[in-house]
């Protein structure tokens, strides 16, 4: 990468060789394939606890104070805050 004096004052502007753009298209792929992966983990965890919530009676629903229409709201709810502190 090297800079390119241009015409417009305080903007910088650069050219990458072949090698540089390969690097980074390939990182910016790694970045999504990596980002689908997780979001593809997440789901199955949170189907999994909705799940296992869905199979309680509810008796034990109530103990615990979830209403069953509340399951899937709850159960997304967590895994985003969980993002959110990464």
């Amino acid at each position: 990468m090297k800079h390119v004096p241009g015409y417009l004052g305080s903007k910088r502007e650069y050219t990458y060789t072949i090698g540089e753009t390969i690097k980074m298209k390939k990182l910016a792929l790694e970045n999504y394939l990596t980002r689908f992966i997780r979001y593809v983990i997440d789901w199955r965890k949170t189907r999994s606890v909705i799940r296992q919530l869905q199979e309680l009676p509810d008796h034990t629903l109530e103990d615990m104070g979830i209403k069953r229409y509340d399951i899937e709201r709850l159960a997304y709810t967590e895994i985003q805050r969980k993002n959110y502190e990464k």
